[in-house]
């Protein structure tokens, strides 16, 4: 909202929102929209602090963040290896390959693309 009022201001045009009561085009109403801005980017940096932390905690005691990966779990690891090289050997389509072993199409060419 400060970028739209940096641009409204030159031109003399103000926001009036009758919902919430106020009107930038009064020092009161320049107040209360720079006060729930400031609300806002408080509130949001609060919650990237909260994530931080709870990040943090996460990982001292040694648990996954993210999304597990296909190469964790040793059947889905063969298939994609087995994939890789039906791919490789001209046998399947990347499409129909990763269609098959049930996962992304980028994680099958990333894969290709990595294993020598």
């Amino acid at each position: 909202m400060h970028d739209t009022s940096a641009v409204w201001d030159p031109l003399n045009v103000g926001f009036l929102s009758t919902q919430e009561g106020f009107d930038t085009t009064t020092a009161l109403g320049r107040l209360v929209l720079n006060l729930l801005a400031s609300l806002a980017e408080f509130e949001l940096e609060l919650i990237r602090e909260r994530v931080t932390a709870r990040m943090e905690r996460a990982k001292r005691e040694g648990k996954q963040i993210g999304r597990p990966k296909v190469t964790d779990d040793p059947q889905r690891a063969r298939a994609l290896t087995r994939a890789v090289q039906q791919v490789r050997s001209g046998e399947k389509s990347y499409r129909r390959a990763a269609k098959e072993v049930g996962i992304a199409l980028a994680t099958l060419q990333r894969a290709v693309r990595q294993t020598p």
